[in-house]
């Protein structure tokens, strides 16, 4: 088995796929944007996806950023008001379904092929990124169907059930004795990170019951999730004080991630949190 990055991959198939008689080409890229030189090998490859002859457009993600938008006005040979790069139209989404991308194409017709001449492409969004207020009605047969409201009646039952108690039971879950968020959990040790941190320590603990491993001293890493940037001033968590729900620990902890546990040497946990401490290659400054 041969595993190559998306770059290498989209040259080697791109061109065989034209020889078929594929007319247009779309790039479905799990991978975000940025135009450093590139080495091979990238996390974030899609800029370079679009320099590849007989690409007609890109759709990418990955990064959970806004193409286009203003934070990419220093990418080379982007267009940020017709929405391409070197020319193709390209689109970034966001996240969570938050926005709608856009593409249109020009094609002409030339004998039995067709050819992209010029497009755009555009965003639209879903929510008002404060408010999370939708800019848009609920379809109304979707929303009055009793199979879609029976379901939907099952996920707001089970996302505000108490967390702590039994599976359809009545007796009372955790509470929180004070408001948790996370306004300052990228400048402070915050505690809508240290809860998962601790959660995390609490779990590692029971698996290690029992194995050669149980008297070892544990860490625990957690990313402040929620935090704001690039998701906008709406996106923090906010849990206020008593009985917490479901929907408050997916409000805590927003992605579906697997607890890995490591047995580390001291000398790998200094280069891991040098790593952690040190600035990130990856840190582009935005223009304002």
């Amino acid at each position: 088995m041969e595993t190559l990055d998306g770059y290498t991959t989209a040259q080697k198939y791109v061109p065989e796929m034209k020889a078929r008689g594929a007319d247009i080409v779309v790039i479905l890229s799990h991978s975000g944007i940025q135009d450093f030189p590139r080495k091979g090998g990238e996390e974030n490859f899609s800029y370079f996806l679009t320099r590849i002859s007989g690409v007609d457009a890109i759709v990418t993600g990955h990064t959970h950023e806004k193409f286009p938008g203003r934070a990419f006005d220093s990418i080379n040979g982007a267009d940020i008001e017709k929405g391409t790069i070197n020319g193709i139209p390209t689109v970034m989404p966001g996240c969570f379904a938050d926005t709608l991308g856009v593409i249109k194409l020009t094609l002409q017709k030339n004998g039995g092929t067709w050819r992209r001449v010029d497009g755009t492409g555009s965003l639209i969004p879903m929510y008002d990124s404060v408010s999370r207020k939708p800019n848009f009605a609920a379809d109304q047969v979707l929303s009055t169907d009793p199979l879609a409201l029976r379901i939907h009646q099952a996920v707001l039952d089970y996302i505000r059930s108490p967390v702590g108690s039994e599976e359809g039971g009545a007796a009372p879950g955790a509470n929180l004795t004070a408001p948790l968020n996370s306004f300052f959990a990228l400048i402070r040790d915050d505690y809508s990170v240290q809860i998962i941190n601790e959660a995390q320590i609490r779990y590692a603990q029971q698996v290690l019951v029992g194995t050669p491993y149980a008297n070892l001293p544990i860490l625990s890493a957690a990313a402040p999730f929620k935090a704001g940037g690039r998701q906008g001033p709406g996106y923090y968590t906010k849990v206020p004080a008593g009985p917490l729900a479901i929907k408050n620990i997916a409000d805590l902890y927003v992605y579906t991630n697997t607890a890995v546990i490591l047995k580390l040497s001291g000398a790998q946990i200094k280069e891991w949190l040098e790593m952690s401490a040190g600035p990130s290659r990856w840190i582009r400054i935005l223009p304002w």
